[in-house]
């Protein structure tokens, strides 16, 4: 967010705003999903079985956070990133190979969180279904970001200060 904000471009503003939107949303999801993960922990489901449903979609959660491609997360970072090399390269290649990093580290700390999940699964309570319906629309909603960027796009455009980009 502050690289795309600092070049003081169109489109990095575009991303940077992006990134914003998504972050929060992403991050409610991470968290509610943690704090549901902790309390079913805490105390047994109903009926004993267990389910994969809050382990997936801390997955999902976390590659759209990081913003592996298709995600929502890889439509702001991408437009933050072309806004990057106009200035600088270097910040390009390291930006990526510190999403690369953060994308591994993710997958390693959730590979541990994993437990064996035998079928039949119990039915997924209504917090699941909502965490997941969220998980749902925090992947999806960058999948076509035309119209959130071209709306970014034009409001900053009105902005004098802002390189033309």
């Amino acid at each position: 967010i502050i690289a795309g904000l600092a070049t003081f471009s169109r489109i990095g503003l575009t991303g940077a705003t992006l990134h914003m939107a998504h972050r929060c949303l992403v991050a409610l999801l991470l968290l509610a999903a943690a704090a549901e993960l902790e309390r079913v922990d805490r105390g047994a489901p109903d009926d004993g079985r267990p389910a994969p449903y809050l382990w997936g979609t801390l997955l999902v959660g976390s590659l759209v956070l990081v913003g592996v491609p298709p995600f929502s997360g890889f439509a702001a970072t991408w437009a933050v990133l072309q806004a990057l090399t106009l200035s600088d390269g270097r910040l390009v290649l390291a930006l990526g190979a510190t999403s690369l990093v953060c994308l591994a580290a993710v997958l390693t700390s959730l590979g541990r969180l994993r437990r064996s999940y035998p079928r039949p699964w119990r039915p997924p309570t209504a917090v699941e279904v909502s965490l997941m319906g969220l998980a749902l629309f925090a992947a999806l909603w960058g999948i076509v970001p035309g119209p959130a960027l071209e709306a970014v796009h034009r409001a900053a455009a009105e902005l004098p200060f802002l390189k033309p980009l």
